[in-house]
């Protein structure tokens, strides 16, 4: 048998009474004791609920303390008990009530122990899963910061590319340049085409160079002469 399919109480010794109860205490954070009608007996914990009153579920029937989606797995929960000789058993999910407006969400398996019906002690573990809940919850807040984030950024790309396309159409008038090709040849067209746009940029250099026509045309690599034919 591989050592992955061994189960655990093939490796443990001959516990006594009080390791035995120290080891069951290590293995929940909720653990509620059932009579055979399904009533609670006891209830202990190894987490904090202490704002929470507990206690008042004694007597109850286990069946009234589950929220109405958990009561429908509740036959699904006893029915799959685990004993000291029964194979593994399934962990459920249920959410126990916890006054008017509080909930605590555990995973839950049930045991029974003892001889005859009389004798038999049944127990519900259960481990909490708030913790889990808060990490599935900070988990969904990043995931929609980080869609947010994104479609923050592709409307500023977006934006971006649209002022790229005014600018370029305010340098390029196409409206005119296609009006003028209605009534010349091809070769006059692109010619007047890079025309307008040597005319748009050097404007727009001047501008930038406060006017420095010999800056200018050193920069586009042109006489100054055409860079006042250009603009006169």
């Amino acid at each position: 048998m591989s050592p992955l399919t061994v189960p655990p109480s093939a490796s443990l010794p001959s516990l006594g009474s009080k390791d035995l109860k120290a080891l069951v205490d290590h293995t929940y954070d909720v653990l509620i004791a059932l009579d055979a009608r399904g009533r609670i007996l006891s209830v202990s914990q190894d987490i904090d609920l202490s704002s929470m009153d507990l206690y008042g579920w004694i007597g109850v029937s286990f069946q009234e303390i589950l929220t109405e989606e958990s009561k429908v797995k509740l036959p699904l929960l006893l029915g799959n008990s685990f004993t000291a000789f029964s194979g593994p058993s399934l962990w459920r999910h249920i959410n126990l009530r916890l006054g008017s407006d509080q909930v605590l969400p555990i995973l839950a398996k049930y045991a029974e122990f003892g001889g005859s019906s009389s004798s038999t002690v049944r127990f519900v573990f259960g481990r909490d899963l708030r913790p889990l809940q808060r990490l599935q919850r900070k988990l969904t807040e990043s995931h929609n910061e980080v869609v947010k984030n994104y479609e923050q950024l592709e409307q500023a790309v977006h934006e971006k590319s649209l002022l790229l396309d005014r600018k370029i159409s305010e340098l390029v008038p196409y409206d005119k340049i296609l009006a003028d090709a209605e009534s010349s040849s091809l070769g006059e067209s692109l010619e007047q085409f890079f025309q307008t746009v040597k005319r748009n940029v050097v404007r727009r250099k001047l501008e930038e160079t406060g006017g420095d026509v010999a800056k200018v045309a050193s920069a586009l690599g042109i006489s100054k002469h055409e860079v006042e034919c250009l603009v006169s």
